[in-house]
Order: structure tokens, then C-alpha cells, then sequence
């Protein structure tokens, strides 16, 4: 990993570490299937609510080769003051697992979590998915592939909206994904499917690459007449831009907790 991810996986577990859990309750290492990256991690609000709480599913980046699920942990408090249940799932990573291996690994982890949604105090017909950099390009095609959500059982109108942060969305010739029709693993072929909410955004500060393709996304998602709402983070980078949804007051949890709102 470049010298900036390394810093920024070693602030994500730094701030895990400083996290009170015993407000919380944590379930890790969840078996969602028989592989050893078929894992996730719930997070809720220890706090008896009247109703289920919504699902917010986020995917950890780290450019198809690196990462795990802990890496979001560090998420789960502001996740839980929205309120809502946190779940962050693990997928396989290259060179062993290639395209469409991730995505059909968060589609399985995702459908677990629905499956036990009342395990952990959630709605299963409420679930807002995300994710980081890869994770959002991950959890893109779920939300533009409803015949692959479909494999998995998950019905038309579960899935609330997605929140893609700093996501790639045209996958390129030398990504280390093998996949093999580029168009096909690239979320922005398939905005045609689009037909649920997006709130999209990425630093200001972002790579250039990034910057590139979410406004190419976007522009995408605007011809579909989809409710969207797109945000460049002022002042942050790729790294900064996903820290910041730590922050249970910053614009980003303000703004996921009005798309709960809006969509409940």
C-alpha cells in the first residue's frame, strides 16, 4: 500500500481502539459463508428501541487487494447515534478472488444480515449500503445489478439507497480485478438499472482519477431521474473523506441520517 493508506489503516484502528464498546453490542467475525473472508461485523445501539433500527451495510476499500472489515470499526458509534445497525462485511481479495468473486460476497454477506436483521435489532427492509473507494464501487453494482440481487433473494425496494465515498465506477484495463469485460464490472455501465436514491461523494482533495469518475457517475445518475445528491468534501482526500463518517455531527452522518429520513 502507498505510504497515505498505511496511514490511514493505522488512524482506523487508532480510533477503534479509543472506542467505549461497552455501549454497544458487537457481534465479529459472523459466518455468512464457508469461506474465511465470508465474515462480517455488526455493530448496534445497546439502547431498547420501539422499532427496528435501519441497516447501514459499508464496504472497506483498498484497491481490490488489500483491507478488511475492521477497518471500518472505527464507524460504529456515529453509525449507531444515527441510529441504526452497522455492518461491515469481508470479501475476497485478488490475486486469489477476481471479479465478480467481491461483489457476489457482499451480496451473500449482505443477505445474511437481512436474513438475521432481527438478531441484531434491525429492519430488514431497510438497508442503506456503502462503502469506501473499492467498497463503493462494490456496493454500486449492487445497487445497479438487480438480477444479481436477486440471486440472492434480496427483493426490489429492501435496499433504501446507496452511499458510495471516494468509489471507483470504471474499472480499468490494468485493476487488478481479472475481469474481463470491463463495461460489464463497471458500475457506471449500469446506470440505466438505476432505481433507488444515491447520495455520492468524494473528497475535494480526492485523487484525480476518483474526482473523474464520480463526476462521470453522477452525470450518469442524473439521466435516470433517480433522487440524487452529489457532494465533493471540502478540504479532504481519499483518506480524510472516509475518516470524516466517523464524525456523528459531520456533514456526512447529517446527511445520511436525512436520507433515512426521506426514504423510511
Amino acid at each position: 500500500m502507498p505510504p497515505e493508506a498505511e496511514r490511514y489503516v493505522a488512524e482506523t484502528e487508532r480510533r477503534a481502539a479509543a472506542i467505549d464498546w461497552s455501549a454497544m453490542l458487537v457481534w465479529r467475525d459472523v459466518a455468512c459463508g464457508p469461506g474465511p473472508h465470508q465474515r462480517l461485523n455488526v455493530f448496534a445501539p445497546k439502547a431498547t428501541r420501539a422499532a427496528p433500527l435501519p441497516i447501514l451495510f459499508y464496504v472497506h476499500g483498498g484497491g481490490w487487494t488489500h483491507g478488511c472489515r475492521s477497518w471500518m470499526e472505527f464507524m460504529a458509534p456515529a453509525a449507531a447515534a444515527l441510529p441504526a445497525v452497522f455492518v461491515s462485511p469481508g470479501y475476497g481479495l485478488a490475486p486469489d478472488h477476481l471479479h465478480p468473486s467481491p461483489v457476489l460476497d457482499c451480496l451473500r454477506a449482505l443477505a445474511h444480515a437481512r436474513t438475521h436483521a432481527a438478531e441484531f435489532g434491525g429492519d430488514p427492509d431497510r438497508l442503506y449500503i456503502g462503502g469506501h473507494s473499492v467498497g463503493g464501487h462494490i456496493a454500486s453494482m449492487i445497487a445497479l445489478r438487480p438480477d444479481l440481487r436477486a440471486r440472492f433473494h434480496l427483493p426490489d425496494g429492501a435496499i433504501r439507497a446507496c452511499i458510495p465515498v471516494s468509489g471507483l465506477f470504471r474499472v480499468l484495463a490494468g485493476d487488478p480485478t481479472g475481469a474481463t469485460d470491463l463495461d460489464e464490472a463497471s458500475p457506471v455501465h449500469w446506470t440505466g438499472n438505476a432505481d433507488m436514491p444515491f447520495h455520492v461523494s468524494w473528497g475535494e482533495n480526492d485523487y484525480e482519477r476518483i474526482i473523474e469518475e464520480n463526476r462521470e457517475f453522477t452525470n450518469a445518475l442524473r439521466e435516470t431521474n433517480v433522487d440524487l445528491r452529489a457532494e465533493p468534501l471540502a478540504g479532504l482526500d481519499h483518506y480524510s473523506a472516509n475518516l470524516s463518517n466517523g464524525d456523528r455531527d459531520g456533514a456526512w452522518c447529517r446527511a445520511l441520517r436525512d436520507l433515512m429520513r426521506r426514504t423510511a
